[in-house]
């Protein structure tokens, strides 16, 4: 089971461009400031999360957005920790409203109702988000002296 849920972007072209800024001179500072500016585009989304799910105490602080530019996995992600907020998946209910059944201890199955925080809520931001990143991975590519 994974560790946490989470919306990622991911643009085909970055992985190439990552491999090759870090193949150049001074390519090294041009990835860490793409990392950066790539954390930035995402946090207004985080900070949409983190106000949706304002009436929880825990899933607040347990939305985050990761940079990854490792062999597996080039991207952004915005997640909620498993760790931090291990009711988060269940509430948001894959984004639907309504109730859902879950096991309480020793006293069989309850009926909860949804509070859709994460997908449905962000897919309103996806467009600037994304827009953002391709900005963020031009604006690199230019400074490396791609055309």
């Amino acid at each position: 089971m994974p560790e946490a849920f989470r919306l990622a972007v991911d643009e085909g072209g970055l992985r190439q461009l990552v491999a090759d800024l870090k193949e150049m001179e001074g390519g090294k500072k041009q990835v860490t400031a793409l990392r950066k500016t790539l954390k930035a585009a995402a946090d207004p989304m985080a900070a949409q999360v983190k106000s949706n799910a304002s009436w929880s105490k825990r899933i607040p602080g347990a939305v985050g957005v990761q940079v990854r530019f490792t062999a597996k996995r080039v991207g952004v992600s915005i997640f909620v920790s498993r760790k931090k907020a291990p009711h988060a998946r269940p509430i948001e209910n894959d984004g639907k409203t309504g109730t859902f059944t879950h096991p309480v201890f020793g006293k069989g199955k309850a009926k909860q109702t949804a509070r859709p925080f994460f997908f449905n809520q962000l897919a309103q931001h996806m467009p600037q988000v994304e827009q953002a990143v391709g900005k963020a991975i031009d604006e690199a590519a230019q400074a490396a002296g791609f055309r």
